[in-house]
């Protein structure tokens, strides 16, 4: 996965900043698809190293302006080509210039006449960079890991970050899961200049919060003209493409906007060990129409096999901000790497066009945690909440996006290039046009689809739902495919803990395999209880796996015990507890 670290200091010309900076970079290395670099700057007293896949094209050497006044070093994945003209106007424009910059990344900029170094991220903040300040220096770097291993303070669980993260899903306000880390905010440009740091944006969500809305003809035109020149952007480069679809909305318009039959495209969907779920039968088809070639990614049994491999690794490599469940994310990948070292999906395209949130806060059905982490897990609920007042739009954009789904980017990151049009500048500020009644509805989407190829408009999704036909008979097979939707949520993570024990006496009827698969391909709940019980015991209830000044030694017991003799449901506390042990283990010791 693309990232970069290093370190600014005010003390210029200190010989040990290249090795720091060096360190810090190796710790993100993990594959041989993997390329490395190094530079320092001694005179803006900056040192940087940078990771880039072979696929990004981006971040080999050093871009400088013509005069060599300016140097640019820049990693992630961008929709278009960056020259040296971009820094030739820095002159005259200054950081204003990364405003032309769409796509994510990250990046540190040297401007030597002024002896200065800024270190910045993409308007969304998903080039995800963690900073630290020590001393005179500032530690920068694109995956926490780098600055954990170079700083012993930092590794500590930051309380309330922890406690974000337990209740919410994830750190919220730029927090971390780490002490004195914190994450560079969307559109951030940090300079270290005469001995102090400026903190300041090059955008902010304002910019586009006072655009004018549209009629909603006028919205819909721009719609369909926006998405026909911005879809293909994600679709170049030399060998195969892969487009990940769903039985949804949103990689269906990606596939409706390139055009049928593209010939550097191959196709594909993830589906379960049980049956074919509807995002395969509706992606399928899908793939027929356009005529894409399209394979089918299982969860396969060797999954169980890898788990404790694949657990770890989730924890490693999103430090520590996605759970063990995107062990599956990382097997899937891994198995698509093998149609293509790129990958473009519909991601963040019903969070962006329907401003659909997709996370909230919750609570665990058992009492896991010590009084007063549960009273500060109680507490970040109402910070959420307090975080949600304002544009929806902006909050999924330039909060959701970057505290929360980097998370799962990351896993898919580090097996593959992922892409997604649904993030590209054009389109975002022209969501943000929307007429209001249209803010969360699916009809420009639907139009989209239309317009590419009318035909893919006429296949439901995977909820049912079709563009035409007889109103009834829609009408029913929504019905139908809600209902299954619930009675498998109702099986799987949903099931009260009294019917957790009757399921547990039809264990030999394996029910699993008639109610779930319909519309999910990963099933922890039963996965916990049969082919990981093994690995979950291992694992929580050794002596020292926990802190257990965070979790109450009787209550996880308790829990993890009934959990695997099918007593009762404990999918979400399992998930926390092996994701914490791991991130003990992997990120906070091992790192000493």
């Amino acid at each position: 996965m693309p990232g970069l670290a290093g370190v600014m200091s005010t003390a210029r010309g200190r010989g040990d900043l290249k090795e720091v900076a060096g360190s810090m970079g190796r710790a993100m290395v993990r594959s041989a698809w993997h390329k490395s670099g190094q530079e320092s700057f001694d005179d803006s007293g900056v040192a940087v190293a940078w990771v880039h896949s072979i696929a990004d094209g981006l971040g080999a050497v050093p871009l400088y302006d013509s005069k060599r006044e300016v140097a640019l070093i820049l990693v992630g994945e961008l929709a278009s080509e960056v020259d040296s003209s971009l820094l030739n106007d820095y002159a005259e424009q200054g950081h204003r210039i990364l405003k032309r910059l769409n796509g994510r990344f990250g990046g540190v900029l040297v401007d030597f006449r002024r002896q200065s170094a800024s270190v910045f991220t993409d308007r969304y903040g998903l080039g995800r960079i963690y900073v630290h300040e020590k001393g005179d220096c500032l530690l920068f770097a694109s995956e926490a890991k780098s600055i954990l291993r170079q700083v012993p303070e930092t590794r500590e669980f930051d309380e309330q970050g922890l406690a974000e993260w337990l209740g919410c899903g994830c750190p919220l306000q730029g927090r971390t899961l780490f002490r004195g880390i914190r994450l560079l905010p969307p559109g951030a440009v940090w300079t270290m200049r005469d001995g102090e740091i400026d903190k300041d944006r090059y955008f902010d969500s304002d910019e586009w919060e006072s655009l004018p809305r549209l009629s909603p003809e006028d919205y819909f035109g721009e719609s369909k003209r926006i998405f026909a020149e911005v879809a293909p952007r994600y679709f170049q480069g030399k060998g195969k493409i892969g487009l990940s679809l769903t039985g949804g909305l949103d990689s269906r318009m990606v596939a409706a906007s390139i055009g049928g039959g593209a010939e550097n495209v191959t196709s594909y969907c993830f589906s379960g060990p049980y049956k074919e779920c509807e995002d395969v039968k509706v992606a399928r088809k899908v793939a027929a129409v356009c005529g894409f070639p399209f394979q089918t990614i299982d969860i396969e049994p060797n999954f169980f096999e890898q788990f404790p491999d694949l657990a770890a690794r989730s924890v490693f490599v999103s430090d520590g901000c996605m759970d063990v469940s995107g062990s599956v994310e990382i097997y899937a990948n891994r198995k698509a790497r093998s149609l293509s070292p790129v990958r473009v999906t519909g991601n963040y395209g019903s969070e962006i066009l329907r401003c659909h949130r997709a996370f909230r806060p919750g609570l665990f059905r058992h009492p896991i945690l010590t009084s007063k982490v549960a009273k500060q897990v109680a507490d970040s609920q109402q910070t959420y909440e307090n975080e949600c007042v304002g544009r929806m739009l902006s909050f999924i954009a330039f909060k959701q996006v970057p505290w929360f789904h980097c998370a799962r980017l990351s896993l898919e990151n580090s097996e593959l290039s992922v892409r997604s049009p649904f993030l590209d500048n054009d389109l975002v500020r022209l969501t943000y046009q929307a007429p209001v009644d249209f803010e969360t509805s699916p009809e420009s989407a639907w139009r989209v689809i239309r317009a590419g190829n009318a035909a893919l408009a006429e296949i439901p999704n995977d909820r049912g739902v079709a563009d035409g036909g007889s109103a009834l008979f829609r009408r029913l097979r929504q019905e139908k495919m809600e209902f299954l939707a619930k009675v498998e949520y109702a099986y799987d993570y949903g099931m009260p803990d009294w019917l957790a024990r009757l399921d547990r006496l039809a264990s030999p009827l394996h029910l699993e395999r008639l109610i779930l698969g319909q519309q999910k391909f990963c099933h922890f709940r039963v996965w916990y209880r049969d082919q990981l019980g093994g690995f979950v015991r291992e694992t929580l209830l050794e002596e020292d796996s926990l802190p257990w000044d965070i979790f109450d030694r009787k209550a996880v017991k308790a829990a993890v015990e009934g959990h695997l003799s099918g007593r009762c449901n404990a999918t979400l506390e399992i998930h926390c507890l092996l994701s914490v042990a791991l991130i003990k283990r992997k990120l906070l010791v091992a790192s000493t």
